[in-house]
């Protein structure tokens, strides 16, 4: 019921919501709760919920909360959106994270996006995030 609750407040759209969304998220300790509330800060289109995801991505120290921040993000169109996905990108060392950035840049039609998958294809690292460690 819980989650179900969480997903609609997501839906909702408003800035209160996302207040509950982002408070909830900081003080609850519960992996599935906060996973829940990721994906209902990604339906959300202010300012305020792409920065709380940028800091999900950037911050949690949960792998798969991260991971799923990302995906919300990579799903997002508005400018600037693939200048972050990027920055996230060149600042992590993750495989796993590197991985749903590729597929969030290669979301984008930007040609910025093609120069850089073109510029990650070239360099030699990129062989490994797609072979197990």
């Amino acid at each position: 019921v819980r989650e179900r609750a969480i997903l609609w407040l997501g839906m909702r759209g408003e800035t209160e919501s996302l207040d509950a969304l982002i408070q909830i998220y900081d003080k609850n300790p519960d992996k599935k709760i906060k996973g829940r509330i990721v994906i209902s800060i990604g339906q959300n289109k202010s300012k305020k919920a792409l920065n709380k995801l940028m800091d999900i991505a950037k911050n949690e120290k949960d792998a798969e909360i991260k991971e799923r921040a990302i995906t919300m993000l990579g799903m997002r169109k508005e400018e600037g959106m693939l200048d972050r996905l990027i920055q996230l990108y060149d600042t992590t060392a993750d495989k796993k994270l590197k991985q749903r950035l590729i597929i969030g840049i290669g979301q984008s039609k930007d040609s910025k996006a093609s120069d850089k998958l073109f510029e990650i294809a070239k360099n030699e690292n990129f062989r490994n995030i797609y072979t197990s460690t």
